[in-house]
């Protein structure tokens, strides 16, 4: 699984994404998107909007956290190899 996540350093959402992909031992590549420079229509054409966080799983666009937990709770969020 190849997961990206668009972030800000004071975002909370950001923040608990993270959080959950580490509890679920999901390794991901953060893009701090104000180190980065990326304005917010840079963030629409990458991602499902122009907030943060923005997450990809295997090139697509899986929106924010809230779209993060649905896909967590209805059991569709497993790293590639679970037992690692």
């Amino acid at each position: 699984m190849n997961v990206k996540i668009y972030t800000t350093s004071r975002c909370p959402y950001c923040s608990m994404a993270k959080r959950l992909f580490d509890e679920q031992n999901i390794s991901y590549e953060e893009i701090d998107i104000e180190a980065e420079n990326m304005s917010r229509e840079e963030m629409e054409k990458i991602g499902k909007g122009s907030t943060v966080p923005q997450i990809l799983i295997d090139g697509t666009p899986i929106g924010s956290y809230d779209d993060l937990l649905d896909l967590y709770q209805s059991g569709n969020l497993v790293p590639d190899n679970p037992e690692e």
